[in-house]
């Protein structure tokens, strides 16, 4: 603890070199932390400097200060004279420090100080009715303290708990919206494409329907061309057949021609001459006709 304090007290000398020495604030700060660690240290010799440095500032003390400082300021001065036994001061200041606690500062923790300082003060004076007085009203204070602290830390976990809580429900809310949102867009998704199976399904269908038509189309010209071939091609054996039976005939007559070349040149020969050129005439014709069916039917084929 002793090695604490002197590391304290290398710092506050560093500190305070660094401030003017005309700044109020470093002074009271600096004689306050001095004071108090020559009597940590019990040295009260070396102390009864800053204890006399901290009266003198404490007598052209301000109301503005008295609200910060002067419950430590008059405090700390009460503690030393508690220590050198000069029981008088003690109380002078502890008084003092008590009507600044009570016109400026008034803090429950300040109160229990002061308390416990009037207890030792009375202790160390022997006035143990005192002493014991004020140890009660320290106790019950310091009770009351930490009852009431104990009620504002419920208060504050109860606070805490329902804060949480909120936050917690709003995160599960915003959990559930989130997945509500994930949801709705998985949904939107597959009804879209559910809409473009739907959409494919009857692109696909019409197209079928259609190539299904086009192929009825070409079978039913298929099956009317195929009755047309068979109908040309039965036409075309009916002129080859009488193609060839002209033939026939032609060559039979022709071959009886020469029966009749001696016969008179009257109406025998005349009959027959016709019937010849009238036979060749039929032949042509049959042959023109077969050839143009054949023409179209290649043409057809084509």
């Amino acid at each position: 603890m002793r090695k604490e304090y002197s590391k304290a007290k290398r710092l506050i000398d560093r500190i305070h070199s660094r401030f003017p020495a005309n700044d109020l604030q470093n002074q009271y700060f600096s004689t306050i932390f001095h004071l108090r660690y020559y009597m940590t240290t019990n040295d009260l010799i070396s102390g009864k400097k800053y204890c006399l440095q901290l009266t003198k500032l404490a007598a052209s003390i301000t109301p503005a200060r008295l609200r910060s400082i002067g419950v430590d300021v008059y405090g700390s001065i009460s503690e030393y004279y508690t220590m050198v036994h000069d029981f008088n001061n003690a109380y002078k200041y502890w008084n003092k420090a008590y009507t600044t606690l009570v016109n400026y500062n008034y803090l429950p923790s300040n109160k229990t100080y002061l308390l416990h300082r009037h207890f030792m003060i009375d202790t160390a004076n022997h006035n143990l009715a005192s002493g014991i007085s004020y140890l009660q009203q320290y106790t019950a204070l310091k009770d009351s303290i930490y009852t009431t602290s104990k009620a504002e830390q419920e208060v504050n976990l109860r606070v805490l708990y329902d804060t949480k809580k909120k936050e917690y429900e709003l995160a599960e809310s915003r959990q559930k919206i989130q997945i509500l949102t994930q949801n709705e867009q998985l949904q939107r998704a597959n009804l879209k494409q559910a809409f473009l199976i739907r959409d494919i399904t009857i692109a696909f269908t019409i197209i079928v329907i259609i190539v299904s038509l086009l192929l009825y189309r070409m079978v039913i010209l298929h099956k009317k061309a195929v009755r047309k071939i068979a109908k040309t091609n039965s036409l075309l054996e009916k002129l080859v057949s009488e193609k060839e039976w002209l033939l026939r005939e032609i060559h039979h007559r022709v071959k009886k021609q020469p029966a009749y070349r001696y016969l008179s040149a009257g109406i025998t020969g005349c009959v027959l001459e016709k019937d010849a050129l009238k036979a060749i005439d039929e032949s042509r014709h049959r042959i023109y006709a077969m050839s143009l069916i054949t023409k179209s039917f290649m043409k057809m084929k084509m």
